[in-house]
């Protein structure tokens, strides 16, 4: 068990930390969304030193995905309050993660001057 309790993004701490999800099989694409978010160096360790010693505070999930006993939805994925270097880059990080996962799958429509993913599923 760690013995530095903190939130990844260092947040004064208020209320429930939450775990790295297990690296299990049936986690594997919620254990990679969250894992998304993490600097690249954090990303480089092993999944166990990340479900051991990561956590994020509650600021950091939608509040649907909070559920009244302050524990999270098993759907949950951290998209708030992430710092301000990863956010630059995550829309990015996002559409590259999201084109690598259904490959030729999904077609680019440019309106207005933003970039739109449409995922076309068979």
């Amino acid at each position: 068990m760690p013995q530095n309790k903190k939130c990844y993004f260092g947040c004064f701490i208020d209320g429930p930390l939450h775990n790295f999800p297990k690296p299990q099989w049936h986690n594997v694409e919620k254990f990679r969304s969250w894992k998304f978010v993490l600097s690249e160096e954090t990303q480089a360790l092993a999944d166990d030193v990340l479900k051991n010693q990561v956590r994020f505070c509650y600021r950091h999930f939608e509040s649907f995905y909070q559920l009244p006993s302050k524990r999270l939805t098993a759907n949950a994925i951290p998209t708030l309050n992430l710092s301000h270097r990863k956010n630059q880059c995550l829309k990015e990080k996002k559409e590259e993660h999201v084109k690598k996962t259904y490959k030729n799958k999904t077609k680019t429509i440019k309106e207005d001057k933003r970039k739109i993913i449409v995922i076309e599923l068979d």
